[in-house]
């Protein structure tokens, strides 16, 4: 049984799908099986998936529901101890997986895990840092603070996962910040790396690119509501500040500014090779 089951979920993003592929392939960590899911791709993603099916615990190509039902599907097939998922279009940085299983050993009651995001345009090119908050218990009842854990930047338990019934697969937008509403309603506390984990390609055909330029489109908007409410949550400009003095406070704020102004323009595979080499 591996400890990690990666799903990918894919349409017609074949352009992209073979390096999101090969930075799972590539990391140091081998203890992991990676799943695909394509909802019947009509460009060349078929024959990316193809390519590499024998290093693939599982794959299929069928139409579905959207994401989220997509991944439902994807994880009912997982056999990993901890599941986690990469868009299609995204990447995972190399020492992610040995970072995470490394802290696990050392925390083996954690069941719920979260890194950090860069943000690179289709060029390759960094855009932002985002540096997470450190895990406050008030906080994490918010609703700012569950909607920033970005989705594949965060592990969790199998347990976990089906204890909370997988994705809402009503959703199209805000799988994520439901799901991890979920876990913090069942009292789980997030753990809190401050490493790179994952690599956020923005991107005109991306669901989410509207978000990273803070102009949400008028269905996002309306579903984030929603789920804010069904899960009984409210949006408040005390709690946003509460979150905005709880960065400043322990520095994570400016730490995502000074990476910004660091790496911004910089090509993301230099960064995920600097930053994943061994240290000396």
């Amino acid at each position: 049984m591996p400890t990690f089951s990666i799903v990918i979920v894919n349409y017609n993003y074949g352009r992209y799908l073979e390096q999101a592929m090969m930075s799972v392939f590539d990391q140091t960590c081998k203890d992991f099986e990676l799943i695909i899911v394509d909802g019947a791709s009509t460009d060349n993603s078929i024959n990316v998936i193809r390519k590499y099916a024998d290093s693939l615990a599982w794959w299929v190509s069928e139409p579905d529901e959207g994401q989220s039902d997509a991944l439902n599907k994807g994880f009912a097939k997982a056999k990993g101890k901890f599941f986690l998922w990469l868009n299609a279009d995204d990447l995972i940085f190399p020492d992610t997986l040995e970072t995470a299983s490394r802290y696990l050993r050392l925390h083996p009651d954690c069941s719920w895990l979260a890194g950090d995001t860069v943000c690179f345009n289709v060029s390759g090119s960094i855009q932002r840092c985002l540096y997470g908050p450190y895990y406050n218990t008030w906080l994490m009842k918010q609703t700012r603070v569950c909607g920033i854990v970005n989705g594949p930047s965060s592990l969790f338990s199998r347990f976990l996962y089906q204890k909370v019934g997988g994705v809402d697969t009503a959703l199209h937008y805000v799988m994520d910040m439901d799901l991890w509403m979920k876990f913090a309603d069942q009292g789980v506390r997030l753990h809190k790396i401050h490493k790179y984990f994952w690599g956020l390609r923005i991107h005109e055909e991306s669901k989410t690119s509207h978000e990273d330029i803070n102009f949400p489109n008028e269905d996002f908007k309306k579903e984030r509501d929603m789920v804010i409410l069904k899960n009984k949550r409210v949006r408040t400009a005390s709690e946003l500040w509460c979150f905005r003095m709880w960065k400043l406070f322990t520095g994570t704020h400016l730490r995502g500014i000074y990476d910004t102004w660091k790496w911004r323009g910089v090509p993301i595979d230099l960064l995920m090779k600097k930053i994943s080499a061994p240290k000396n």
